[in-house]
């Protein structure tokens, strides 16, 4: 009798062990990520505004704090948008705005674009900001089941014609709009010549696991 009390309060005190142990590193993986995301968000705005007779630029873009590996290629996109939107010769309006959505060490930067000459509202740019280098979607979700993905959703959806373009295409150069729950495709890297639309599919990620 007294062997088997001595065994049970072992036991309880493994047990009791064990959870403080778990505690401990669900404590340790909060912090840790609080940290990173707090680093990671140090995010601040910056501005390209222009006004005139027949020109018209607002344009919003992310700048991360002491990266300027990040910046440039952030503001090496958005400055040679503006460019060739500026060198385009008649009365015109370009505004863009921002969201970012951060997702295991990358973030990915969506611009919402209202352009006067173009009928493209979403271009995005992905980061590592692990590596502080541009990055892709293949590096984020495993590329053969998004492709799949996108491949089924796109036929369900769309002629014969377009789905058989967008198959042979490299998934890496659609762009992306990401959030916890869904991941929406545009394809308006392809010219598909005869349709006067973006073709898009949304991946429900409540139903898929990338």
């Amino acid at each position: 009798m007294i062997l088997f009390d001595h065994k049970e309060k072992v036991l309880k005190f493994l047990i009791c062990i064990n959870l403080l142990l778990l505690v401990l590193l669900v404590l340790k993986n909060f912090f840790y990520k609080k940290s990173i995301n707090n680093e990671y968000n140090q995010v601040i705005t910056s501005l390209i505004k222009s006004e005139g007779e027949a020109t018209n630029i607002n344009v919003e873009y992310p700048r991360f704090n002491d990266n300027d590996k990040v910046n440039k290629i952030i503001t090496d996109l958005i400055y040679n948008y503006v460019k060739e939107f500026k060198s385009e010769i008649g009365n015109k309006s370009l505004i863009i705005s921002y969201n970012t959505y951060y997702i295991k060490d990358f973030v990915n930067i969506t611009f919402y674009i209202q352009n006067s000459l173009s009928n493209i509202k979403y271009k995005n740019i992905i980061i590592d900001l692990k590596n502080n280098k541009l990055s892709y979607i293949s590096s984020i979700y495993n590329k053969e089941y998004l492709k799949s993905e996108i491949s089924k959703e796109v036929y369900y959806k769309y002629p014969n014609e377009i789905y058989n373009i967008i198959r042979n295409e490299n998934i890496n150069n659609f762009t992306y709009v990401l959030s916890d729950e869904y991941i929406e495709v545009y394809f308006n890297n392809i010219d598909f010549d005869n349709i006067n639309y973006i073709p898009y599919i949304i991946i429900d990620l409540k139903d898929n696991v990338l």
